[in-house]
């Protein structure tokens, strides 16, 4: 059997250094290869410097991006951090369409048996165009907000022949929204490699040291609460001084859009985030001229500026770091948060459930074997 798996094109795919979606694909597609051909598809530019080739037995093809999806990426980009822009990108024809096509047509060459697409509903039809025969999947991993033109994604799905999704939740909201695919919408939770935490942890050694570890994992942006873990670990720190706060994730100056995150029809949440989302041009243009620290005016800076006395030693923002280093700090805590304010889907960093994975994975292969 061939398999391809389409990434999302803002995705690295490749260990060291990859994030929860390439982590996914790469599981999945190196597991796979043990008994199928694997073709793994994402953007090049993403890729750290990494070349097409075979990875664990399956065959990573890293496309270019042309320039003019480049440019219409960055201005969209620029434009978003000056106004609000209610349509969400990663559901928009804008999203490096050239990627989608390239990958439409050398996979029309493989004529594989299975396309397995990360997220991007955009693609669909034109991998569809190319590949008449093959059976399609489409793989999301969050909900469908009211700012997405559900008209337009419904279209979309019309060729697909298995809608996975990475929780329950997200799988009813999508039938409940979109009721034409109700029937062919199944739950597949991530897929996670058990070996990487197969150590025993030293439970022992750990019960004995006075500091206590406290670990969240995930980008430091406001859809994922980091605001809300610092509040919490003020408390704690209070009443338990001999504590720590490790974050492990991306720290980027900039955050996701809000119209990425939350339905802009919840005026009550949007009232609740509203302050981390603020277009601070002023604090920005600051920072850029050498008038105050890099993150100032930025949710990072924010969160910064909570830190007051003692309680800035007691956290550290590591920024991203590789998989095993990541794992390190997983085996080294005490105690595990995550406290996202969105509806996350279902995150991967707590996700260590592969049993049920894997059954859910069996239950979307019979579907695809049927006529």
């Amino acid at each position: 059997m061939k398999i391809a798996f389409v990434s999302h094109p803002m995705v690295g795919l490749l260990p060291p250094y990859h994030g929860s979606m390439g982590v996914q694909t790469y599981t999945i597609a190196s597991a796979l290869a043990k008994s199928c051909e694997v073709f793994v598809y994402g953007l090049e530019r993403e890729q750290r410097g990494a070349k097409s080739g075979i990875y664990e037995g399956a065959r990573y093809r890293f496309l270019p991006s042309s320039p003019k999806d480049r440019l219409v990426f960055k201005a969209r980009d620029r434009l978003s951090r000056y106004v609000q822009i209610s349509s969400p990108l990663s559901t928009s024809d804008l999203l490096y369409p050239s990627f989608g096509r390239q990958v439409a047509i050398d996979l029309e060459k493989e004529q594989c048996d299975i396309i397995h697409i990360q997220h991007c509903s955009q693609y669909v039809p034109i991998i569809r165009a190319f590949n008449p025969k093959s059976k399609i999947v489409l793989q999301i991993h969050a909900e469908w907000f009211s700012q997405s033109n559900l008209a337009v994604i419904e279209r979309r799905l019309r060729p697909v022949d298995l809608l996975l999704t990475v929780s329950d939740y997200v799988t009813r909201k999508t039938q409940q929204d979109i009721p034409t695919i109700a029937d062919r919408c199944e739950t597949m939770y991530n897929g996670i490699n058990p070996q990487e935490f197969d150590r025993e942890k030293g439970y022992q050694s750990a019960s004995r040291r006075a500091e206590k570890r406290l670990l969240y994992i995930g980008g430091v942006w406001p859809h994922k609460g980091t605001h809300v873990l610092l509040d919490a670990f003020r408390i704690v720190a209070a009443r338990y001084p001999q504590v720590r706060l490790d974050t492990v994730g991306h720290c980027g100056l900039a955050s996701f859009p809000v119209e990425e995150c939350f339905d802009l029809n919840d005026q009550t949440q949007l009232r609740a985030v509203a302050p981390f989302f603020a277009k601070n041009h002023l604090a920005r243009l600051k920072a850029k001229l050498g008038y105050g620290p890099a993150d100032q005016g930025t949710y990072l800076g924010f969160l910064r500026a909570k830190l007051a006395g003692d309680l800035a030693s007691k956290v550290n923002f590591h920024g991203f770091l590789s998989r095993r280093e990541l794992v390190d700090y997983y085996y080294n805590a005490d105690v595990f948060v995550f406290p996202p304010v969105w509806n996350e889907g279902f995150g991967c960093t707590p996700s260590k459930r592969w049993p049920p994975a894997r059954r859910s994975s069996l239950r979307a292969a019979e579907r695809l074997s049927k006529p």
